[in-house]
C-alpha cells in the first residue's frame, strides 16, 4: 500500500464517521448539531419511491410482507427540496409543536412511535474521493419502535476545507484545521407495507 493509499483510507474513514456523525445527530434528535456537519447554505433533498414495498432480499420474518396482486404505477415524489439553515428550522419548528400539542410518542396525542431509530449500513457505503471534492451512497433504515418503517439511500456530497473558512456553526476542530463537511445531501426512501401515511417519518430524515 502506497502513501497515497494511506492518505486515501484515511480520508475514506473520516467520511465515513462524518456519516456516522449525521445518524448520531438524527437519532439525538438534535438539529443544530445536525447544521454544524454542513456547508451553510448546504442543499437537501427528500424523495419518496412509491408504492411501499418490502426491502430486497429481506429475510427476516418480520421483514417478509405479502405482494400486492394489483400492479401500482412506480413514481418518485419530491417530499422536500431547500437548504441545510430551513431544514433545521422545520425540525425545531415541529418539535416545538409536537411539545406544545402533547405529542410524546406512543402514548401522547399524535400517536406516533416512541422510538425512531435510524441505522446507517456503513459496509455497504460507497465513497469516492476527487481531491478536495468526495461523494457517498450510504443505504439505512428506520424503525418505528423497533418495526422497519422505511430505508433507502443517502447521497452524499462533501467539501475538504478549513474550519475557520466555515465560521459560525461550522468552527469546531479549530480555524487552522481542516475537515469534511456536507455540502449537499439527497434522501430516497421507501416505505415498507403497512406504514403508508403513518405519523412520524416527518420529524427527521
Amino acid at each position: 500500500m502506497t502513501a497515497t493509499d494511506l492518505d486515501t483510507a484515511a480520508h475514506v474513514a473520516a467520511l465515513k464517521t462524518l456519516i456516522q456523525r449525521f445518524f448520531d445527530a438524527i437519532n439525538a434528535a438534535d438539529p443544530k448539531r445536525l447544521q454544524r456537519l454542513f456547508y451553510p447554505g448546504a442543499r437537501v433533498g427528500i424523495l419518496r419511491q412509491e408504492p411501499a414495498r418490502a426491502p430486497l432480499r429481506a429475510q427476516d420474518d418480520d421483514l417478509k410482507q405479502e405482494k400486492k396482486e394489483e400492479e401500482v404505477e412506480e413514481k418518485l415524489v419530491v417530499v422536500i427540496r431547500t437548504d441545510i439553515e430551513t431544514f433545521v428550522k422545520l425540525l425545531e419548528d415541529g418539535e416545538k409543536k409536537r411539545r406544545e400539542e402533547g405529542d410524546d410518542g406512543g402514548g401522547g396525542k399524535g400517536n406516533g412511535p416512541d422510538v425512531i431509530k435510524e441505522v446507517p449500513d456503513l459496509k455497504l457505503a460507497e465513497v469516492r474521493i476527487d481531491g478536495l471534492f468526495a461523494t457517498a451512497w450510504c443505504p439505512f433504515r428506520v424503525y418505528f419502535d423497533g418495526v422497519l418503517h422505511h430505508y433507502g439511500t443517502f447521497v452524499y456530497t462533501f467539501g475538504h476545507l478549513l474550519e475557520r473558512d466555515l465560521g459560525g456553526e461550522g468552527k469546531n476542530e479549530g480555524e487552522n484545521d481542516w475537515a469534511w463537511r456536507i455540502e449537499g445531501l439527497t434522501q430516497s426512501y421507501r416505505r415498507t407495507v403497512g406504514w403508508e401515511g403513518a405519523r412520524g417519518n416527518e420529524r427527521r430524515f
